[in-house]
């Protein structure tokens, strides 16, 4: 498992900067500090929350780590008989990391210098010109999102790292076009981008639909699940 998870890691970070450095490219988009209505929408934000998510966020981290050290060094005399120690101490590091990568993001967003904002054009006059657009969100969806496909794909499901590295990349490449539709100025790129987007979206839930049939063929007959679907 490791060796394949390493072996597809190196894909889905060279498909996801790829990604957001055409996007960068092509919109070109303005930080939100340096347009006056931007930046005064900015600084209004309600930062209190955020800190409160912020402690939350770190304890369940804290609670993760110490799940995963306990599970780690109650198992470490017996690990040449548990042939699936790693995947069962994968869960809990990956949620630790998912909770450290959000208290990161929640941290930035309760100070306004921190926080990766940029222009929202009124590309279309459909919408205010001079919102924020909040371009760290879609920063922490770009490493959290291929987390939560982990989990739920491999440690939930069972299905193998291939299976879900081509919903995982275009995830994250529909994700990425999402806020360059918001931050161009071009009403067409705008809702091109738009459309793409659910198009992607559709293709990778088909996939993911794909896990849960996979699952359900493959689980015994007995398994507990598959009595209550039943």
């Amino acid at each position: 498992m490791a060796a394949t998870l390493l072996g597809q890691l190196p894909l889905w970070i060279f498909a996801t900067l790829l990604t957001w450095a055409v996007c960068w490219f092509a919109v070109a988009p303005v930080y939100c500090q340096d347009e006056p209505t931007c930046a005064k929408q900015l600084k209004t934000y309600p930062r209190y929350y955020h800190l409160v998510s912020t402690a939350a966020l770190i304890a369940m981290c804290g609670h993760e780590v110490m799940g995963l050290i306990a599970t780690y060094m109650g198992a470490q005399q017996t690990q040449a008989l548990i042939p699936h120690l790693k995947s069962r101490c994968l869960p809990s590091f990956l949620l630790a990391l998912m909770f450290g990568v959000l208290a990161t993001a929640e941290r930035g967003f309760s100070r306004s210098e921190w926080t990766v904002a940029h222009v929202m054009p009124s590309a279309d006059g459909l919408t205010a010109a001079g919102r924020p657009v909040y371009t760290m969100q879609y920063m922490e969806w770009g490493i959290n999102v291929p987390i939560l496909f982990i989990l739920s794909g491999y440690c939930s499901l069972g299905r193998p790292i291939s299976e879900i590295s081509r919903p995982l990349v275009v995830t994250n490449i529909y994700v990425i076009f999402c806020w360059a539709a918001t931050a161009t100025d071009s009403g067409l790129l705008k809702w091109l981008l738009i459309a793409v987007s659910f198009a992607m979206y559709a293709w990778a839930s088909v996939d993911m639909l794909g896990w849960v049939s996979e699952f359900e063929r493959a689980a015994p007959r007995d398994f507990s699940s598959l009595q209550v679907a039943g």
